[in-house]
Formats: structure tokens, C-alpha cells, sequence
């Protein structure tokens, strides 16, 4: 349990890092990969098909679920400026589940200080402002994990991990496709008929 000083000291920092993402969705200059995605979304809203229509190398979960978005702003300038801010919230969705992963698995005080090593590590830091796919398959995997280790493993608990692990594929590029050691490691437990109390040492 951390000191009172040291939940001030870390919840100080979170917010540094809220801001500083706030400031670069509307500061930093967009990644080559901002403007394509819009251009796919824009062409759902355009009446077009993913694949027939116009060229793409990823799975559609990402683009269908931000044409809607991209219709009610309409096309504009500032569009991208708009998509980075829709697809902000997944940046909390990653923190929450590192936080529920470290502390399921060590203490709180792990998954407080490993959400915010997380947020500080520049291969992270300098992606999780932009507007592109790993923002969302990145905390729906997140998700996953944290289901599979936050309590013991039933059926119930398998078949919802399952679902977050497969969400991920539907917005990923079509050559990274994973092939889910995690889950295939729950379901050879399941099948051997016994709770799964070790999942990260089982999927190693």
C-alpha cells in the first residue's frame, strides 16, 4: 500500500502525463498513418467499401466504428484534431488495465508505478496521442490480459477474455494477425479440467 506522499507523488505525475497527451492531440504534427486511417474512414461515409473500393491493409473494426464519428463532424479541416480527441478515452482503458494487471499480480503499489512507467516510456509516450489502430488494439488486449488475471479462470471469465483478445484482430494490420498464446493457454487448462492459477507462467 503506498504512502499518502507517494499516491500524491504518482497521481501528480498522471495528471502530467493527461496533459502533456492533451497538448500533443493538439500540438504535435500528425504521423503519415493519421491522415490515411480518416481516409478510409471517409470513405464508409462515402457510401464505399473497405477492400473493393478503396485500398487497405488492415481489418475494418477500427474504420467502422469511427465512420459514424467522422459523418457527424463532417469534412473539415480540423478533422484529424477531432479523431485523436474521440479516441483519447482508450489511453485511460490501457492505464486501468495496467493497473489492474500489476496489482492483481504483485500489489497496488506495482500497478500504480507501472501505469506510469508505462505512460513515461518514450515507445509508448510518442503513439498514444495519434489517431491509428494500435490505440485501439492496444487496450482491448490490455483488457484481455486483465481478465484472464484478475481472478480465477471459469467459463464465463474464458469466453469474455476470449471475446477481447479477438476484438483486437478486426483493427489490425492483415500480416500481424496474432496467434493468441494467451488464450490457446487458457483453453488447454480449461480442457484439462482444472482452474488456471497461473496464466502468465502457462502462456509461457
Amino acid at each position: 500500500m503506498p504512502s499518502a506522499a507517494e499516491f500524491i507523488a504518482a497521481a501528480t505525475l498522471f495528471v502530467i502525463l493527461v496533459v502533456a497527451n492533451v497538448l500533443n492531440v493538439l500540438h504535435h504534427g500528425f504521423d503519415s498513418d493519421e491522415p490515411y486511417h480518416v481516409h478510409v474512414i471517409w470513405s464508409w461515409t462515402r457510401g464505399l467499401v473497405q477492400y473493393r473500393d478503396v485500398f487497405d491493409n488492415h481489418m475494418p473494426l477500427f474504420h467502422l466504428m469511427f465512420a459514424p464519428v467522422a459523418g457527424l463532424i463532417g469534412e473539415r479541416p480540423t478533422i484529424l484534431f477531432w479523431m485523436r480527441f474521440f479516441l483519447l478515452p482508450m489511453y485511460f482503458v490501457t492505464a486501468w488495465s495496467t493497473y489492474r494487471i500489476g496489482s492483481s499480480l504483485f500489489s497496488r503499489r506495482t500497478g500504480i508505478w507501472a501505469v506510469l512507467l508505462l505512460g513515461f516510456f518514450s515507445g509508448y509516450y510518442s503513439l498514444a496521442f495519434q489517431f491509428r489502430t494500435d490505440n485501439l488494439w492496444t487496450p482491448l488486449w490490455m483488457l484481455c490480459i486483465a481478465t484472464l488475471v484478475c481472478g480465477e479462470v471459469t467459463t464465463r471469465r474464458a469466453a469474455i477474455a476470449g471475446g477481447r483478445h479477438h476484438a483486437p484482430d478486426n483493427a489490425l494490420d492483415l500480416g500481424q494477425r496474432p496467434a493468441g498464446p494467451v488464450v490457446v493457454a487458457l483453453q488447454n487448462d480449461l480442457g484439462a479440467g482444472g482452474p488456471l492459477h497461473d496464466p502468465i507462467g502457462a502462456a509461457a
